[in-house]
């Protein structure tokens, strides 16, 4: 049965009601319970059997029925283990009166694989004068601010997608994956409505995210986009003529989407002399759309990756430092600079850290992600496996320290996972913890 999340605020359980088939995390004498289980096994009667249902996530809850918080709460601190099935049936009821069923997804984001592919010739063309047009017809989402730094302007692309050779017609069609080889298409054909939920609801919604909360120094007049090197990823995806002369108008970064089979990705393709992206491309996968929030988050995460949310980026910039021995691991890379130190701090409520660990599951290097590490940041916006997809404090922190953003902090969007759980999650071992999620075994 596909199951939604069940999201329970921080409180004191009683010690007589156990749930040792919930994920849960014991830190300081109280329960974090996972807020975005994918799986969720509970007690469904009063002698404890266990049956697997489907839940509504109770973060959309909480913002739909203010009033049932109180009530929840007062239900999880029953000392009456009967009281559970009740609160089970509120939120099934609520989930089937609300719609907001949704199915169960998971995506692994290959961003990084695609900066690896030929990388010599994928590297981002660096422009010490950004070439200025004349004038275009573009559209963009956000307008223009004052004081220097205003909200960025991202103006996106969407020709791949209405070009019958760059996707899927059907589910046993091939197509390019943009890296290499022509795969099955199976699952992610490219249907007019998908096509249609891509362009006018999920990438403006995606670059909403990010212009309601980065800023730059504006660029001024159209932005011509460069020649991107031959055989590079970059130069797969389509340019429009006029974006290589006239330029595209009100816009501080150009972005190039397709919908094809083979993952999702991006990675930038331009970039300011300071380092700063202004043309990218993001490759998503059509069986991840649907109208709704998962597909958002995930298109908002592609997205960071082509503002320049990449490791290499962040080592260049002196962001990240190598740490040994944390929970027995050979190496743990870790991004300390300013603004990401402290947030994690703050968010973990410890001070004996360095910053926000990166994933990595081999725990020595070899396959380090320009991802948060999942145990940490489970349900942040850049955590490794779509969950959540939180645009929180830890991210805002990043962009800032890039040092060619400005971020709007009031924005940040508060994660439920690890808040206030002090140093346990960041030094003992996922076993220690009784904590079970992908990728944490050992540590």
């Amino acid at each position: 049965m596909r199951v939604c999340a069940l999201v329970v605020p921080c409180l004191g359980f009683p010690s007589r009601v156990r749930f040792e088939s919930l994920l849960v995390l014991w830190l300081k004498g109280r329960i974090l319970i996972n807020h975005h289980l994918l799986s969720c096994v509970v007690t469904f009667a009063f002698h404890f059997s266990f049956q697997q249902i489907s839940l509504c996530c109770f973060s959309k809850l909480r913002n739909t029925f203010p009033t049932v918080t109180p009530m929840f709460q007062w239900l999880l601190a029953s000392s009456c283990p009967a009281a559970l099935p009740l609160l089970l049936m509120m939120l099934t009821l609520m989930c089937c009166s609300s719609g907001f069923f949704a199915a169960s997804l998971t995506y692994s984001c290959s961003s990084d694989k695609a900066m690896r592919a030929a990388r010599t010739k994928s590297m981002p063309v660096v422009m010490k004068n950004v070439p200025l047009g004349t004038g275009s017809a573009s559209q963009t989402y956000t307008v223009i601010g004052r004081n220097g730094w205003a909200p960025m302007r991202i103006n996106v692309s969407t020709n791949d997608p209405r070009n019958t050779r760059k996707y899927c017609s059907s589910d046993h069609s091939r197509v390019r994956n943009l890296l290499k080889g022509y795969p099955e298409c199976e699952d992610n054909a490219l249907s007019s409505n998908k096509r249609k939920i891509l362009i006018d609801n999920v990438v403006p919604a995606a670059v909403k995210l990010h212009a309601d909360r980065l800023l730059v120094q504006p660029l001024e007049g159209p932005l011509v986009v460069p020649p991107f090197a031959a055989g590079s990823v970059c130069s797969r995806f389509t340019v429009p003529d006029e974006h290589r002369s006239a330029g595209v108008a009100n816009s501080d970064m150009v972005l190039y989407v397709a919908a094809a089979p083979g993952g999702v990705w991006a990675l930038p393709c331009a970039t300011l002399e300071d380092g700063r992206p202004f043309a990218g491309v993001m490759k998503i996968a059509p069986a991840v759309l649907f109208h709704g929030r998962l597909a958002t988050r995930i298109a908002a995460h592609l997205m960071a990756h082509a503002l320049g949310f990449a490791h290499p980026h962040m080592a260049s910039r002196s962001m990240v430092m190598n740490v040994t021995g944390v929970r027995g691991r050979a190496l743990s890379v870790v991004v300390n600079s300013t603004n990401a130190a402290m947030a994690t701090r703050e968010h973990y409520d410890c001070d004996d850290i360095y910053g926000v660990e990166l994933e990595d599951q081999e725990w020595n290097g070899s396959t380090l992600e320009s991802h948060w590490s999942q145990r940490h940041a489970k349900d942040e916006l850049i955590a490794p496996i779509g969950g959540a997809g939180y645009y929180t404090e830890l991210t805002l922190a990043a962009f800032a320290d890039l040092g060619y953003f400005k971020v709007n902090w009031r924005m940040a969007e508060p994660m439920g996972w690890g808040k206030k759980s002090g140093c346990e999650l960041q030094q003992q071992r996922c076993s220690e913890l009784n904590l079970i999620i992908p990728t944490c075994s050992a540590t």
